[in-house]
């Protein structure tokens, strides 16, 4: 039993003092939240006027949030935006009617949306795209 003490102790004192490194595996539960794709990409051109917008992530999000109190659109586009996909683990925003013509919208998700787990995004997402005729 003393053994088993000594080696757990010996594994702690190993993790703990290891310092993270972007190409080491991190534990799921020390990750932040991180986004998978966006549609459209980020500096994507002549998109059509009657896309939505997907977010996805790698992890189920928390249901029940404001999603809307951290979305936005710029220019302001009025539209239902929600957490959906089979694993609740996208945001779609759909627009009550077409986009503008040749127009840039930059799109902002606020960092503290959540996942199940609790986590949230390091830092806001921001990206941008230009509609088309």
């Amino acid at each position: 039993m003393r053994y088993i003490k000594i080696l757990f102790i010996i594994g702690l004192l190993f993790i703990c003092s290891c310092e993270r490194n972007d190409n080491d595996f991190v534990l799921l539960e020390y990750a932040p939240l991180l986004v998978q794709f966006t549609g459209p990409t980020d500096g994507a051109d002549r998109m059509p006027t009657s896309l939505w917008i997907n977010i996805a992530f790698e992890q189920h999000l928390l249901l029940g949030q404001p999603v809307s109190d951290y979305f936005s659109i710029d220019p302001h586009t009025p539209g239902t935006v929600n957490i959906e996909g089979s694993s609740s683990d996208m945001i779609i925003f759909r627009p009550d009617s077409l986009l503008l013509q040749n127009t840039k919208y930059t799109v902002i998700l606020k960092k503290e949306i959540k996942s199940e787990l609790g986590k949230c995004l390091e830092n806001d997402l921001i990206f941008s795209f230009t509609t088309g005729l």
